[in-house]
């Protein structure tokens, strides 16, 4: 028998717990111009990954100024 984990996480800019990011910074990041290509910027970090933090930061920037709902 096989157990596949299938759960997920949806956090948007209002649920994210504080500690995602240093000194609150995901919320600051959130209502900034320069967030879509700071998240780029993130993204380009490590092109040898692509599931690494700063790809978990750059989701978050790009993503989290989203409702849950639509997020989900």
């Amino acid at each position: 028998m096989t157990i596949h984990n299938c759960h997920t996480h949806i956090f948007s800019f209002q649920t994210i717990p504080e500690y995602a990011l240093p000194c609150g910074l995901i919320r600051f990041l959130a209502h900034q111009e320069f967030s879509r290509p700071l998240a780029r910027c993130l993204n380009r970090l490590n092109p040898a990954s692509s599931d690494d933090l700063f790809d978990r930061y750059a989701a978050l920037i790009r993503i989290g100024s989203q409702s849950q709902a639509e997020i989900f």
